[in-house]
């Protein structure tokens, strides 16, 4: 299946933009609108209506992966691990009301057909244990408040917050990058010029807004992805790796990582979203630092991108683990340079996994004021021609790391 990008401009509501991202999740072209136009069916449709969890939510819509974006979305067994859920992972853009979206990420024992999401909660062996956030759930941890009533959701707490734009939503519209793939998503949202936002400093704890509220516009992003081998770039729980076509041969867990940054100063989360024998996300952690059993999975301070020959180096998200074990992985989908080495918007071409042909990684916002800090580069097209740049060969090197022989 081919990888595909693509990047829109010009939204002013919450619920404009999640139209337009559902649509292309699910191929569904007559909604539409653009030169560029995805026709295949990567996640399907669930529910979409109004959660019996949280009432006084405005919009509940959940999408569920199948084989186009997941190697494993159709495997009822897994090497020896049978589980009664389905197979694959959910996303559910939960708009809590005309101007806040939280995102959650699990398996459908999570987030239902008819639209229930499951809370976390204390975990209290006394009286009623206390609902805390749903599980997956992006952003901050939900305060007590918030996991009753998501009207009282703060800023940090959801992904997606408008609020500091009321009523002057044409002065900063939203633009958004999506890039799906055989083995995962990305979505990136912005407001306005994003380049001149402060989001943050590296002397955070000092001064975490320097520009005061313009920082209240953050770049918005998150990555869910089966990991690559790093050696070949084969997909975890793709036949290609196992040299296998029936999963029920399947060795690894393939666990489903969860990478997202929100907020301002930026917060970089992560977690598993599932596993082969684990069928509910991990608990959440911070993404930059090191904790118990979890290496930090991302730099988001200024770094040194240069080699010794000019050449500049983008790394891989990497030192993967999940509460059980580690794997010597990659999600190669996503990449962070130093943000003064490439600018915003600007795309490279690499050579990866001793592929046939370059790939696209294409440069988004700078986590620091006036574009310095940190820098995702995003995978944008896969089988570059290198004569004239179009990624003519894009489901042939996909392919090449899921199907075998």
């Amino acid at each position: 299946m081919a990888c595909f990008h693509i990047t829109k401009h010009g939204f002013l509501t919450i619920d404009s933009l999640i139209n337009d991202i559902a649509a292309v999740m699910t191929g569904n072209v007559a909604n539409q609108s653009g030169a560029t136009k995805n026709s295949t069916r990567y996640f399907d449709p669930v529910f979409d209506g109004t959660s019996p969890t949280f009432t006084t939510s405005t919009r509940v819509r959940i999408l569920e992966s199948n084989v186009s974006v997941d190697p494993l979305a159709s495997a009822s067994i897994v090497g020896a691990h049978v589980s009664t859920s389905q197979p694959g992972w959910r996303i559910c853009f939960h708009q809590i009301d005309d101007n806040r979206l939280a995102v959650h990420v699990a398996t459908d024992l999570q987030l239902t057909d008819t639209g229930n999401i499951a809370r976390l909660n204390n975990r209290a062996v006394t009286g009623t244990p206390a609902f805390s956030e749903p599980a997956g759930n992006l952003g901050n941890v939900w305060a007590a408040a918030t996991s009753t009533t998501p009207s009282s959701a703060t800023f940090g707490e959801v992904w997606l917050s408008r609020i500091p734009n009321l009523n002057s939503e044409g002065a900063y519209p939203m633009s958004y990058a999506l890039t799906l793939t055989n083995r995962g998503i990305f979505v990136g949202i912005w407001e306005d010029s994003q380049e001149e936002i402060p989001q943050g400093t590296f002397d955070a704890a000092d001064n975490p807004n320097p520009d005061g509220s313009f920082g209240n516009s953050p770049f918005r992003w998150f990555l869910v992805q089966r990991s690559v081998d790093r050696i070949t770039g084969h997909v975890r729980g793709g036949a290609k790796l196992r040299q296998d076509t029936n999963p029920v041969a399947e060795t690894s867990r393939c666990p489903v990582f969860c990478l997202s940054g929100t907020g301002a100063p930026p917060t970089y989360n992560k977690f598993v979203v599932r596993e082969a024998d684990v069928v509910s996300p991990s608990r959440k952690k911070i993404a930059t630092v090191s904790s118990e059993d979890s290496p930090a999975l991302i730099n988001p301070w200024p770094q040194q991108s240069l080699t010794e020959t000019g050449e500049f180096v983008v790394t891989f998200i990497n030192n993967l683990t999940t509460p059980r074990y580690r794997y010597p992985d990659e999600l190669d989908m996503l990449g962070t340079v130093s943000a003064e080495v490439v600018g915003a918007g600007t795309s490279i071409r690499v050579n990866v996994y001793d592929e046939p042909y370059p790939r696209e990684y294409t440069a988004v916002y700078a986590n620091e004021r006036h574009g310095t800090g940190m820098r995702l580069m995003v995978l944008t097209k896969m089988g570059v021609d290198p004569a004239t740049g179009a990624d003519t060969y894009n489901t042939q090197v996909e392919d090449s790391h899921v199907v075998y022989p």
